[in-house]
Order: structure tokens, then C-alpha cells, then sequence
């Protein structure tokens, strides 16, 4: 394990209903991405994009954070349904065939995972929301994995409960918001606040 070292993987809603808050999505991401360049520690980010013409649409893996480029209209274009358990389930067995792939003196010390959605399951085939669960308590429970769900339009603390997110009472990893302008971009800024505290924590 790397000490000081922590991966950030954002789980990002590409889906129809984001296509009216779809400028400040990508805003709000960008100003994530410059927060996050400014906290100390070596950190490394990866994307995924889902909706249901791809539901683990990896666009990029594993950068180091002071290397990330801005997201743009190009890269993020809303479209279809909410295939959310198979989003986050695929996501969660890649990125942990990533990690277990790396030598464990090159693993980092917390691995953070935010997620930000704007709709409920509607469109899931591979996964259940039991086999889901099952997973992100695993992820939680054996590995450590810190989990941030920001969902709007919808009582957040209930859906990330259904999806086995623990909400950590230390810090905002969980939250309800508008989709709207404003509301889209405090998510964001709430996701770099918890996702500061945890690289700060440095505690799995």
C-alpha cells in the first residue's frame, strides 16, 4: 500500500435526463477535478459515463489528477435510460481487477468511489439491486472503499441504502439536489469536499 496515495473513481449519469443540467454537469466536474489538484497527496482519477447504450463507458483510467483535462460538450452527451446497478456494478468489479493487479506497495492508501445521478434504476439486465448490495458492502467492508452518492430529484439517503452506501456521519457522502443549476453545481462541490476529506483522512 502506498501511504498518501488515493484513487477517485466518479461513476457520471450520461443519461436523457441530464440533458437539461448538462452544462453545468460538465462544469461542475471541471471545478471538481481543479479542487482536487489543489489538495496535497499523490491521487489518480479515473471517469465512467453510463446510460443504456453503455452502461461502463471508461473514459479514462487511472490518470494522476494533475494530468486530468477538462470534460467537454464532445465527451458528454446525454442520452437513453438508467441502467444504474449495472453501472456501478461493472464499474466496481473493473476498478477492482485494476487494483488487484498492481503490486500492493503500488495500491493506494483510499480508494474513493462518487457517484452522480439524476434518476432512479430503470434499466438494469446483468445485476440485481440484492447482488448490487451484496457488492458495495463487500467493497466497504472488506477493501475499505469510501462511497459518495449524489442524487437529484430523490431522497438520496434512501436510494444509497438500497445500493448498501453507508452514510458516514464524519462528512456529506451522501446528498439529495435539485437538477438545476444551482443545485447541480453544489453536488459537485459537496462530492470535493467529502472527496478532500478523505484523501486528508488518509484512514481506510
Amino acid at each position: 500500500m502506498k501511504t498518501g496515495r488515493s484513487d477517485v473513481v466518479v461513476l457520471l449519469d450520461r443519461t436523457g435526463s441530464m440533458q437539461s443540467i448538462k452544462s453545468d454537469a460538465i462544469g461542475g466536474y471541471n471545478n471538481f477535478v481543479e479542487e482536487q489538484k489543489n489538495v496535497p497527496g499523490e491521487c489518480f482519477f479515473s471517469l465512467v459515463q453510463f446510460d443504456t447504450q453503455d452502461p461502463h463507458e471508461i473514459k479514462y483510467t487511472r490518470v494522476p489528477v494533475q494530468d486530468v483535462s477538462i470534460l467537454t460538450d464532445k465527451d458528454y452527451q446525454p442520452r437513453a435510460g438508467t441502467p444504474l446497478y449495472d453501472a456501478l456494478a461493472k464499474s466496481i468489479h473493473w476498478y477492482g481487477k485494476i487494483l488487484s493487479d498492481l503490486p500492493e506497495e503500488e495500491r493506494p492508501e483510499t480508494v474513493i468511489f462518487a457517484i452522480l445521478t439524476d434518476g432512479l434504476e430503470n434499466a438494469s439486465h446483468d445485476y440485481s439491486k440484492s447482488a448490487v448490495f451484496s457488492l458495495v458492502q463487500e467493497q466497504q467492508n472488506k477493501w475499505n472503499w469510501k462511497f459518495i452518492y449524489l442524487g437529484a430529484n430523490q431522497d438520496a439517503m434512501v436510494e444509497a441504502s438500497i445500493l448498501g452506501i453507508k452514510f458516514d456521519p464524519n462528512v456529506k457522502n451522501v446528498m439529495s439536489f435539485a437538477a438545476t443549476s444551482t443545485g447541480t453545481r453544489s453536488a459537485y462541490k459537496t462530492m470535493s469536499d467529502s472527496t478532500t476529506f478523505y484523501r486528508r483522512s488518509g484512514k481506510n
